[in-house]
């Protein structure tokens, strides 16, 4: 989402209120722009921490398949508690 589409959201909700300045739209846009950042950041960070598909392995298929559905379960897990807690 650029600046511009947030300007544009904002002054949706806002609507036509006078008391709004453009410095306010910015540190808005600048706040909300950083946040955005922040959380694809961490959720960019959840997803490394997964993807690296640490787990139990097994040679029965069946074991390993459920080995690896534990073990990718509990690293979604712990990755959202991480951003559940920033």
């Amino acid at each position: 989402m650029s600046k511009a589409d947030i300007i544009s959201n904002i002054d949706k909700i806002i609507g036509d209120n006078s008391e709004v300045t453009d410095d306010t739209h910015m540190d808005l846009v600048d706040e909300i722009s950083d946040y955005v950042d922040k959380v694809n950041k961490e959720l960019i960070e959840a997803l490394e921490l997964i993807s690296e598909g640490k787990g139990s392995y097994d040679t029965d298929p069946l074991k390993h398949c459920g080995n690896a559905v534990r073990d990718m379960t509990e690293l979604a897990k712990k990755a959202l508690e991480q951003l559940k807690t920033k």
